[in-house]
């Protein structure tokens, strides 16, 4: 049976009188659900807190039961001691902080018990009436298991949960079971690669066939061998990475061996000690032979080549730098191939045997790939500052900022167009810029035209405003009978002119297909007026 449930709120400040109706012997079926609220507002509850409800009942007994709260909701639920005499009780609810022990309760509220009926204690005094009670309710829960079982039993039927008669030996049915309460091997499939059924199962881990299964056992000598490889290929792995050496910028150790590549090679060929010692000995005599004296460079034997040497003497490279004139990188040998005392020394004196592959500056190069960023973009739409090209580049540095020069002249190309303009400000682009501002200068300019009659002066003033055209006459005198006979410029400019007369500021009217329409003033006729000029009167 579902709870009833009654909704209220109680206040801890304010003394605000509710009340609740309950009716006699309702226990264990209603729900009081109660919105705690601090001068009207929500008061929230913590984990830390209990709620108990209070309650002096119509005959005077003390109740005290533990509540609950959810969603910040005290829910206190009605049982018989609070609804077993009839009249009206007192109620509250404490809350209490269980690490404090502080509480703060609501205001009293009165629960009202209506009275039954009938009084429960008469009932339950009658032997016969309870006994008849307890049996209508075994009677029900009898009927209601009976109903169940016949449903249950229903379920399995159509589940086909048993196995019927009808249902053995026939198709879509079941088999019949031999004396070893097993089904016969001739009512069952064999499996295939292409079908369902049984199959037999095999414990070799080399079988080839098609038609038997894999033990657990065998699965499991399988898996233990895979195992067993995967850790010996870890361990291999291992080994390997302890033992390798970089890719970038490797260190070798113990003889490494590379080929010796044919004299005279000029490309980015590691230099074996064999085509190092056939180059000195190219570029020294056959009766010299190499001295080594040490390195030179920083924390080298020498910082800088001596001034007095003997042919074959030589220094290895431990800095990169210029020695003798020449470009050396780390690495590279510079040999003496002559004899001084400490003059007349040349840079000539020596060779330099360049020895590093990133050191080879000569030989032809024109078939050689150079790795570089390329900021170069056939869609380009904006412009990069490229910085200054220095000595001593990287090709790879100079070959980025070549890129980003080919993506700027794409943007410069994109942003001029295709339009040809040779006939405009010299073909030039600045030149065509400054030519269109001078004519849209000279089209706003207002020009005067100056016309005496009899004894009063009239000026007229034109005002080009792109397709617009703005005609002032002013007079400075009345006038009579006089004709104005004003050009026009550029009959394509606009097909509307609107003219005005000061003082006395008519709008006389306006210019459509080479005709001067009149409006306003009745003093102005309608003239007919040819290609490039107009007439009208003011009288």
């Amino acid at each position: 049976m579902n709870k009833n449930k009654i909704y209220m709120d109680l206040d801890v400040n304010l003394n605000q009188i509710k009340s609740v109706t309950l009716k006699q012997y309702n226990y264990d079926s209603q729900w009081l659900v109660i919105q705690v609220t601090e001068n009207g507002k929500p008061f929230y509850l913590e984990e830390q807190d209990v709620c108990i409800f209070k309650m002096r009942t119509p005959d005077g007994r003390e109740i005290y039961n533990d509540s609950v709260f959810t969603d910040n909701m005290i829910v206190v639920e009605i049982t018989k001691n609070c609804c077993t005499n009839e009249g009206t009780g007192e109620a509250e609810l404490n809350i209490i902080d269980e690490n404090t022990h502080s509480q703060i309760a609501t205001f009293n509220f009165y629960i009202t018990i209506e009275k039954s009926v009938y009084n429960d204690d008469d009932i339950e005094g009658s032997s016969e009436f309870a006994s008849l009670t307890d049996r209508i309710i075994e009677a029900d829960k009898a009927i209601a298991d009976t109903k169940a079982a016949i449903q249950d039993l229903q379920d399995k039927l159509d589940s086909r949960y048993f196995v019927l008669t009808a249902d053995k030996d026939v198709a879509n049915g079941v088999p019949s079971l031999n004396e070893e309460a097993k089904i016969p091997l001739s009512e069952l499939y064999e499996s295939s690669t292409s079908g369902k059924g049984i199959v037999q199962l095999t414990d070799s881990i080399t079988s080839t066939s098609i038609t038997t299964a894999a033990t657990p056992n065998s699965v499991k000598q399988v898996y233990d061998a895979i195992i067993a490889e995967e850790n010996r290929a870890t361990t291999s792995e291992n080994t390997l990475d302890e033992k390798k050496a970089d890719l970038a910028s490797p260190t070798l150790t113990g003889t490494p061996k590379a080929p010796t590549a044919a004299v005279g090679t000029n490309t980015g060929q590691i230099a074996t000690t064999s085509f190092v010692q056939t180059a000195v000995g190219n570029g020294i005599s056959a009766s010299d032979a190499m001295i080594i004296k040490g390195t030179i460079g920083t924390d080298g034997t020498v910082s800088v080549l001596p001034s007095t040497y003997k042919t074959g003497w030589t220094y290895r490279v431990v800095t990169a730098g210029t020695y003798a004139g020449e470009v050396c990188q780390i690495g590279d040998l510079i040999i003496a191939l002559t004899d001084r005392d400490g003059s007349d020394n040349s840079d000539s004196d020596w060779c330099v045997v360049q020895t590093n592959i990133n050191g080879v500056t000569t030989g032809n190069s024109s078939d050689d790939i150079v790795t570089f960023i390329s900021n170069d973009n056939i869609d380009s739409n904006e412009w990069t500052d490229v910085p200054t090209l220095v000595s001593n580049e990287k090709h790879s540095s100079i070959f980025n900022k070549i890129s980003t020069m080919f993506k700027n002249m794409r943007y410069l190309y994109k942003m001029i167009g295709t339009t040809d303009i040779s006939t405009i400000g010299g073909g030039t682009v600045t030149g065509a810029v400054n030519a269109l501002n001078t004519n849209l200068s000279n089209l706003n300019d207002s020009f005067f035209y100056d016309q005496t009659y009899n004894d009063g002066n009239v000026r007229v003033i034109v005002n080009l405003f792109g397709k617009l055209c703005q005609i002032y006459v002013m007079l400075k005198a009345p006038v009579s009978n006089y004709t104005l006979n004003l050009k026009v410029i550029n009959p394509k400019l606009a097909a509307r002119y609107t003219v005005f007369i000061t003082p006395r500021a008519y709008v006389i009217g306006y210019i459509t297909d080479s005709i001067l329409i009149i409006s306003g003033d009745n003093h102005i006729t309608e003239q007919n007026i040819g290609q490039g000029s107009f007439v009208f009167l003011v009288r």
